[in-house]
Parts: C-alpha cells; sequence; structure tokens
C-alpha cells in the first residue's frame, strides 16, 4: 500500500461507499449502487492487501523488535542468527557485548528504517533509540541507559541479517544525565 498504511484508501473507500449508498436510497439510480459495490470492494481490498502484505521496512520493524525481546530474555541464539555470517567481527563485537550486559528490559523508542532496494541484494540502514535498564558486568546494581544507534542490514533470501551496528549512549542513570 502506498506509504504502508492503508487507513486513508480504506476510510475514503468507505466515505465513497457510504455517500453513494444514501444517495442511490434516495435516487435509486443504478450507476450510485455500482459506485457503492466498488468503493466497497476497493476499501475491503486495500485492507486485506495491508494485513496479507508485509513490506521490507514491516520486516525489519519486526526484526530489531524480536532482537529487542531476545535481548530481554537472555536468547544468544536469537541474536547471533540475526548477524550476517559474513560479519565475523560484528559477531565477535556482539559476543563480547552479550556477555558484558545483561538487560531486563529493552525498548526501542525511535526507529528510522531507510530501505534501499535498487542494490543487489537490498540494504538498509536504520537509525534507532533504545531505552535499556539491566546490570553490567554481573553486578546487581540495576543501571538504566538511553542508547542511541545506527545499524546496517542485508536481506539474503528472504531474511534480512545485520551487517555492522554502532550505538552510542545518549544519556545514563536514574537522573538522565548526559555522559
Amino acid at each position: 500500500m502506498p506509504f504502508e498504511n492503508s487507513a486513508p484508501l480504506v476510510l475514503i473507500g468507505l466515505a465513497i461507499a457510504i455517500g453513494s449508498l444514501l444517495w442511490w436510497l434516495q435516487a435509486r439510480e443504478r450507476w450510485l449502487l455500482i459506485s457503492t459495490l466498488v468503493a466497497g470492494v476497493v476499501a475491503g481490498g486495500g485492507h486485506l492487501a495491508d494485513r496479507w502484505v508485509e513490506t521490507d521496512r514491516e520486516q525489519i520493524h519486526m526484526l530489531l523488535h524480536q532482537l529487542a525481546a531476545a535481548a530481554e530474555t537472555g536468547d544468544t541464539a536469537t541474536l547471533l542468527a540475526a548477524i550476517d555470517p559474513s560479519a565475523t567481527s560484528l559477531r565477535e563485537d556482539a559476543e563480547r557485548i552479550i556477555e558484558r550486559y545483561q538487560p531486563s528490559e529493552a525498548r526501542i523508542t525511535k526507529l528510522f528504517i531507510e530501505v534501499d532496494a535498487s542494490t543487489s541484494p537490498p540494504t538498509a540502514a536504520t537509525d534507532l533509540i533504545v531505552r535499556a535498564t539491566g546490570r553490567v558486568d554481573g553486578s546487581g546494581t540495576q543501571a538504566s541507559s538511553l542508547v542511541g544507534g545506527t545499524i546496517e542490514l542485508v536481506k539474503r533470501g528472504e531474511q534480512w541479517q545485520l551487517t555492522s551496528f554502532e550505538f552510542r549512549r545518549l544519556f545514563e542513570g536514574g537522573l538522565g544525565k548526559p555522559l
């Protein structure tokens, strides 16, 4: 759907269908009944297409939220499986980070995704902000951070995989003091 959101098309189609139906009830013109049916079919088709078709941006959005959930539960296998096999230094960095940090909460608060389908294979870049709470280096003390980052991905077959990431702390601690 245009802009990955069928709501405007569905609402316009429904408005036209309702308006045509009301007009048809008054005039009983055949063309008004046909326009009601066409507008209803367009609105319903737009809604179904939005539900059935998953765009690259939607796949990346779901992947990153799944990775945040995996980080919360300590699911190392899921986190490492999302990394492109050719990105060996990224995998080593990720393993080191996973050992050091044990997040109890990882929430993506802002997410911007740009997909470049003109490359072969398709690539994507994301800018995101994550609010993370957890322990560092096995300490019992909980700490909170607001982390900004950039993630680059490549599509291998039907699956998006991380090729690089770079994070920076924006705020740390309960007082929100900048680093």
